[in-house]
């Protein structure tokens, strides 16, 4: 028991010191001025209209939190890849979520209104927590 609370612990600061660092670069990258927006991929985020009340889910909306609410050079957005039946953006939380139309049944209208919505945004970055296939058809339709 003891070894496992070790192991949890040690990779919750490992996953702080690297958040940090990636903080600290993209502040390098864009330095100070108007609000650079990144883009954060994911396939759930936490709030009860999207369902994502996982730990991805949780850490997306702490990231956004933190972009959002510190005065910061960047503003952070979500990209939810949950599909849902249309494309839409939400205001959730403190945030903006851009919601994918379903893959598999969507329609060429979906798709279009999809790819505006993405290049709209003006992302200067895209990041993910973890990858899932899921992530291609947003970054297909991101470039």
């Amino acid at each position: 028991m003891k070894k496992t609370g070790r192991i949890f612990f040690r990779v919750i600061i490992m996953m702080i010191i690297q958040f940090l660092a990636v903080e600290f670069i993209l502040k390098k990258i864009f330095g100070r001025g108007k609000k650079n927006k990144i883009g954060l991929l994911n396939i759930e985020f936490y709030h009860k209209e999207v369902s994502g009340f996982g730990g991805y889910g949780k850490t997306a909306k702490n990231i956004t939190d933190h972009f959002n609410s510190n005065g910061n050079s960047m503003h952070a957005e979500i990209i939810l890849t949950r599909h849902f039946k249309k494309p839409e953006i939400r205001q959730l939380h403190n945030t903006n979520v851009i919601i994918a139309p379903d893959a598999e049944s969507s329609n060429i209208i979906n798709a279009v209104k999809y790819t505006r919505m993405l290049n709209s945004r003006d992302f200067k970055i895209l990041l993910t927590i973890e990858y899932c296939t899921d992530y291609q058809y947003s970054i297909f339709f991101s470039s």
